[in-house]
Formats: structure tokens, C-alpha cells, sequence
């Protein structure tokens, strides 16, 4: 009987080392998913992310001087000029956050084919808010240059009639 009792506990315990073996593997495996691997960190799109955050960044603020000081809108519609690149700075402030939730380690349990898929993903989105920047800024001007052209006419044909300006 007892030679029975030690091969059970010899037994129990060998099965205890195995599940807790195999417990802490997972546990390290896991672990590694906290780990930003230096392949993630040097990235090459990270900094054409950046770049394009920082370009948009710097374009709402020449835009905002620039339609406010044109005198071709007025303060309602500066009001919502402002208002469209605010929304812009919302999603760049965003996506400034992901990556560098994505970059930080212990932030988020992903694996290096997750990390770079989402660079991917926040790259894309960058780049949507880039363009979309820039449609908005070319838009601008051409109605700010409409506008212009405009008052030139009219005070071109009030000066053919002689009225005042």
C-alpha cells in the first residue's frame, strides 16, 4: 500500500510539474506579447506618419491665419472653416494616440504581425486625414480667389458708372 501511495504522489507530482511548466510557457509566451520587438520600433512608416502629423498640424495653423486674415469670409464662416480642421486635429490627435499605444510596451498584448498591421491601418488613416486637409485648403482658395475676382469686378463696374466703392 504504501509503495502505491509513493507512485501516486511521485505521479501527482510529475503532473504538477508538467501543467505548471507548461503554465509558465504560456505565461512567458504571453508576456512576449507585451514586448515591442525592434523590428515594430524601426518601422519605416513611423515616420512618414509622423511627418504627415505634424504637416497637418502645421496647415491648420497657417490655414486658420490665413482665411481669417483674407477678409473673404466671414466670421461665421471662419467659425466653421475652424471648426472642419478641429475635427481633422481630433482624428490626428487619434491616431498620435494609437501609435503610441501600438509603441509602447506593457500598453497592449499584440504580436509583431498585430502591431505592424495596425501601423498599417493608422498609416492609411494619416494619410486620409492628409489628403483631406489638403482638398479642404485647395477648396478654400479657390473660393477665396473666386471671391476676389468678384469684388475686382464689381469695383470695376462701379468705377465704369461712376459710383462709389
Amino acid at each position: 500500500m504504501y509503495q502505491g501511495y509513493m507512485t501516486l504522489e511521485r505521479g501527482y507530482t510529475n503532473i504538477r510539474d508538467i501543467a505548471k511548466g507548461n503554465f509558465d510557457l504560456h505565461k512567458a509566451f504571453l508576456d512576449a506579447l507585451f514586448e515591442v520587438s525592434p523590428a515594430v520600433q524601426g518601422d519605416p512608416r513611423i515616420p512618414e506618419i509622423l511627418d504627415a502629423e505634424y504637416r497637418i498640424v502645421a496647415g491648420y495653423r497657417s490655414a486658420n491665419a490665413r482665411w481669417t486674415a483674407s477678409g473673404m469670409f466671414t466670421a461665421q464662416e471662419v467659425d466653421y472653416i475652424v471648426s472642419g480642421y478641429s475635427l481633422l486635429l481630433d482624428r490626428c490627435l487619434q491616431s498620435v494616440e494609437e501609435l503610441t499605444m501600438v509603441l509602447t510596451g506593457d500598453e497592449l498584448r499584440m504580436s509583431d504581425a498585430d502591431r505592424m498591421q495596425a501601423i498599417g491601418r493608422i498609416q492609411i488613416d494619416t494619410q486620409g486625414q492628409l489628403a483631406t486637409m489638403r482638398q479642404m485648403d485647395n477648396n478654400l482658395s479657390i473660393l477665396a480667389m473666386k471671391r476676389l475676382k468678384e469684388r475686382g469686378d464689381i469695383n470695376t463696374i462701379k468705377s465704369l458708372y461712376g459710383l462709389p466703392n
